[in-house]
């Protein structure tokens, strides 16, 4: 099966709840794939789902080495920074260059806003 046909399976199944899956066919899929950066994120995603944050900061950070571009990867990285309450780390770096990298992500800059609010 042809990787685009896997990542779109992962999605699915990430979307239906079945984040052990999804962990378990990302790893295997990472190892054939390691410059695949929505990989990494999409993995990171399932382990947020699952609570385990610190693996999920792994996974964003490997994700945003390979595309640093990418705003949405670094809102994920943000969001799990929220979750462990470590707000300085989500809101300057993450949220901030989020923005600046793409002016119009709209979900960056509303949590980078609410933030701001409780600092």
């Amino acid at each position: 099966m042809e990787l685009n046909k896997k990542v779109d399976q992962l999605l699915q199944e990430l979307k239906s709840g079945k984040f052990n899956k999804v962990i378990l066919e990302g790893k295997k899929l990472l190892k054939k794939y390691p410059d695949k950066e929505y990989l990494q994120n999409i993995c990171g995603l399932a382990h947020q789902r699952l609570n385990n944050i610190k693996t999920s900061i792994f996974y964003f950070k490997k994700a945003i080495e390979l595309d640093p571009s990418n705003p949405g990867q670094k809102n994920n990285l943000a969001n799990s920074y929220i979750y462990l309450n470590e707000y300085d780390k989500a809101r300057k770096p993450i949220y901030k260059t989020s923005i600046d990298s793409n002016k119009h992500y709209l979900q960056s800059l509303e949590k980078y806003f609410n933030q701001l609010n409780y600092k």
